[in-house]
C-alpha cells in the first residue's frame, strides 16, 4: 500500500536534473522503484524486491559514446534559419530542432519533417546548445 508525505523524497529538493538525476545515479544502493517513486511524490512501504538494487547488483547505466556534431551541418541550419527565422529565434528554439524535441511552435512551423529535425539526437542537449551559440555568434 502506497502512503504520502511519510518521509522526504531520495533526491535534493533543489535538483535541475529532473529524471537524469535519478538515472545518473542507477548505480546507488537500494530499491530503485523507491527511489522513482519517491521522485514523483509518493513513498512506497518497502523495496519492490525485483529490481538490480534490491538483487544485490548496482547496474549502472551504460556511459554514452561520444558523437561528433558535424560541421556539414552549419550551412543547411544557416538557409533554414534564412527561412524560419521567426520560429527558430532563440538558441533553445535551434538545439530543440536539432535534438528533435517537439514543441507546438516547431509543429505549427511543420519543421517536425524537416531533414535538420532530429539530426542530433544522440549527442548531449546541453552540447548541442554550446555549438549552436559557437555557429550563431561567427555568423
Amino acid at each position: 500500500m502506497n502512503t504520502r508525505g511519510k518521509r522526504k523524497p531520495a533526491y535534493p529538493e533543489n535538483h535541475s536534473g529532473e529524471t537524469g538525476y535519478l538515472f545518473q545515479n542507477g548505480g546507488a544502493e537500494g530499491c530503485h522503484t523507491v527511489i522513482l517513486a519517491a521522485h514523483f511524490g509518493e513513498v512506497l512501504d518497502g523495496p519492490c524486491g525485483h529490481c538490480s538494487g534490491c538483487q544485490g547488483g548496482t547496474d549502472a547505466a551504460p556511459a554514452r559514446a561520444a558523437v561528433d556534431i558535424p560541421d556539414k551541418l552549419r550551412e543547411p541550419l544557416k538557409a533554414l534559419l534564412a527561412e524560419k527565422g521567426e520560429v527558430l529565434d532563440t538558441d533553445r528554439a535551434i538545439t530543440r530542432l536539432l535534438c528533435g524535441i517537439s514543441s507546438p511552435r516547431l509543429s505549427r512551423a511543420r519543421l517536425g519533417q524537416h531533414p535538420l529535425f532530429g539530426a542530433l539526437a544522440e549527442v548531449p542537449f546541453a552540447r548541442v546548445e554550446a555549438q549552436v551559440a559557437e555557429w550563431l555568434g561567427g555568423w
